[in-house]
């Protein structure tokens, strides 16, 4: 393995870790107060217009995993967001 595919690997893992302590906090408190409707948003998009570019170009696994998984995470997010939101 060389310098720059170990680096690849451990920053996909910092990103797919990324996202999780937001989720777990969300799901344990069942409030939402402080969580960006915009910014879940922008990342759940973003994410999966990233996810359909690598996917329909260089087709690797670890970056398709990567943006799978926090598109995913924060498409939870925004809707657990409409969920704990206060009316």
């Amino acid at each position: 393995m060389d310098v720059s595919h170990a680096i690849g690997i451990i920053g996909s893992s910092l990103l797919i870790t990324f996202s999780l302590p937001q989720l777990i906090k969300t799901l344990k408190i069942k409030n939402v107060e402080g969580l960006s409707l915009y910014t879940c948003l922008m990342c759940c998009i973003g994410c999966f217009m990233v996810l359909y570019y690598i996917a329909h170009g260089t087709k690797d696994g670890l970056l398709i995993f990567n943006y799978f998984f926090n598109g995913s995470v924060y498409l939870i997010l925004t809707l657990l967001w409409f969920k704990y939101r206060k009316k």
